[in-house]
């Protein structure tokens, strides 16, 4: 798709965008957002220089597209298999896995690895700008992750 920007002045003058430009649709993004979160966990390596423990925005943001995501589970998982197919051509991103199950794994390392709960709530702590009793907790983005797997395991 593609949107309008417009500047504070014109907006308030009720005058059109000065410029467009082209954007992904959400549900591409929590695709893209869903193959992204299987392999960094999946390959994830504490010790590395390169890790980062950031990783864990992708749990809140999927939480977050939910309803997104289910208002459209068909062309969700056709978008997050091609984005994981991509992945997989990657050497540092192959898991060796199919897509929904990359998926099923990274939620079991998710649970059992406690330092995930631990990151997670320091980045929510430290990036959302919700109401304390308005932010996706890791309990709440974990099932709403295993809700998803259920459903993808189901439709595939």
């Amino acid at each position: 798709t593609t949107e309008s920007i417009t500047s504070f002045v014109n907006s308030f003058s009720g005058e059109e965008g000065e410029a467009s430009i082209p954007c992904l649709s959400p549900t591409e993004i929590a695709a893209d957002k869903l193959s992204a979160l299987c392999w960094r966990v999946i390959k994830r390596d504490r010790n590395s220089e390169a890790d980062d423990p950031t990783l864990v925005r992708h749990i809140h943001d999927l939480c977050a597209l939910n309803e997104i995501i289910s208002g459209d589970i068909e062309q969700f998982y056709s978008l997050f298999k091609a984005s994981h197919d991509i992945d997989q051509g990657s050497a540092a991103r192959q898991t060796g896995m199919q897509a929904v199950e990359a998926v099923g794994n990274m939620i079991e390392e998710l649970k059992s690895d406690s330092l995930y709960q631990k990151e997670y709530e320091q980045f929510v702590a430290s990036m959302s700008y919700a109401a304390d009793d308005e932010q996706i907790d890791f309990d709440q983005a974990i099932e709403k992750l295993s809700q998803l797997y259920e459903t993808l395991t189901s439709i595939t």
